[in-house]
């Protein structure tokens, strides 16, 4: 006999560790609707990347890299550029 794996979670109601809630798991998935991105698309392998100047052609390279379609591709490289200016900012020298 199966001992009872079985977990209440308050706010998404009864489930066991291998069926969560669909509300858990819709919330875990989407957290903040981009874990597709970074999951499809790691920041490590794009670093790893040479990708060219042209935006237009880092993407289309970057959708036939990760074989993933050109809206998909340019969303992420443009969070990743945000990204990469974050890192620079805190790494630059301060001024004052």
């Amino acid at each position: 006999m199966m001992p009872d794996t079985s977990v209440t979670f308050p706010q998404y109601g009864r489930s066991s560790q291998h069926q969560p809630p669909e509300k858990l798991r819709f919330s875990l998935l989407n957290r903040d609707g981009k874990s597709a991105l970074h999951l499809c698309m790691p920041t490590f392998m794009l670093e790893k990347l040479d990708l060219p100047f042209d935006k237009r052609l880092a993407v289309n390279k970057a959708a036939e890299l990760f074989n993933v379609e050109y809206s998909f591709a340019e969303e992420r490289l443009a969070l990743w550029e945000i990204q990469m200016m974050g890192i620079m900012y805190v790494k630059s020298p301060s001024l004052l």
